[in-house]
């Protein structure tokens, strides 16, 4: 790998937003690659400097702005009437962008310098492999999905240079609408969502456009952005995070993060109940601490759910509804879920010992 692509990768490190924490497997398979570039050739139009000069010349720009050899990358172009771009790559070293006809006739050239610096980002950042298991109930999958778009965002600023150019190629991507129609007014159109009464679906894999323009918008008053995207990552980025994570909890991942709170409680009181069972007596000292622990209306709920089954049947009922409850807690967050259990185990051993 280049010294240029590793300080690259460095820029990416120090502004990524601290919501986008689960880190993919990198297994340098060339394979993944390969097959799509397959595919693009036949089925797109290379962006090359004969036959498409001023996209060219936009990677070229976006490049040397954010570090990144053109070596690394290849980029086409196909036709269609949808707003899309989009980031291949299964290797640390190159990756592959995709850009519809359609979004690229809609977008100036320094905008569409944002949403090439957008789509590099997620490549720096390794986004492109992060895995994604088999199955429709993992919320953490797409709460990661959303965190990775705030990142992103942040190399589009980069590489575009201008707060106002980003909050107008987003304007432009979500309303469709071209130059001649739009006056930019960035307080205006993020206004807007002090009128939205309910969060966005919580299978979403991006927040809304206007989240992300606050979260661009407060990302380019900080000192990170303004003093050099070369120095150290500055204490305010953090505090600015947890501004933003506020903000997608109220718009879009309040709803799953409460799902992902319950079925971790669940299972955490469960697992409680297992470890006061397994010497056949809940004593008043272990009745306390699961009072400390969930409240005295569970503990009552939980010796009633006990008193009617007999005592060589308590802890086999209790492990089967610890079971369940792993699994249910398990759909939900499968990349971190054995991390979450060693946690709880922990608290169980250090409170009741």
């Amino acid at each position: 790998m280049s010294n240029s692509l590793v300080s690259s990768q460095k820029l990416a490190e120090k502004i990524r937003f601290s919501g986008d924490q689960l880190r993919p497997v990198l297994d340098n398979n060339s394979i993944t690659n390969k097959t799509f570039k397959n595919h693009f050739y036949q089925n797109g139009l290379q962006i090359t400097r004969e036959v498409t000069p001023h996209l060219h010349l936009s990677l070229s720009r976006v490049c040397s702005r954010l570090r990144i050899p053109m070596s690394c990358l290849e980029a086409f172009v196909y036709a269609s009437p949808e707003l899309q771009a989009e980031c291949y790559s299964s290797r640390v070293t190159d990756c592959t962008l995709r850009f519809t006809s359609a979004l690229i006739d809609l977008l100036d050239n320094d905008e569409f310098d944002f949403v090439i610096g957008h789509e590099l980002g997620h490549f720096l950042l390794h986004h492109s492999m992060t895995r994604k298991e088999n199955n429709e109930e993992d919320l953490e999958y797409y709460i990661q999905q959303r965190a990775q778009e705030i990142s992103a965002d942040r190399l589009g600023l980069i590489a575009c240079k201008s707060l106002d150019v980003a909050i107008s190629a987003l304007i432009k991507i979500i309303s469709g609408l071209s130059t001649h129609h739009l006056r930019l007014d960035v307080g205006t159109f993020i206004s807007q969502l002090k009128k939205s009464e309910s969060q966005n679906h919580i299978f979403a894999t991006h927040p809304s456009v206007i989240v992300r323009s606050r979260a661009l918008l407060w990302f380019s008053l900080g000192k990170t952005f303004r003093s050099s995207i070369y120095l150290e990552r500055s204490h305010d980025l953090d505090k600015l995070d947890s501004r933003i994570i506020q903000d997608l909890d109220k718009y879009v991942d309040g709803e799953a993060k409460a799902k992902i709170n319950e079925a971790r409680r669940d299972l955490y009181m469960w697992m409680a109940a297992h470890k006061m069972a397994k010497d056949g007596r809940f004593d008043r000292i272990e009745q306390r601490t699961f009072i400390d622990l969930f409240g005295e209306e569970i503990l009552k709920k939980l010796l009633t759910f006990l008193n009617g089954i007999s005592d060589s049947e308590i802890l086999n009922s209790i492990n089967e509804k610890m079971i369940i409850s792993r699994i249910e807690l398990e759909k939900l967050i499968p990349s971190s879920f054995e991390n979450e259990v060693n946690k709880i185990e922990n608290n169980l051993n250090y409170k009741f010992n």
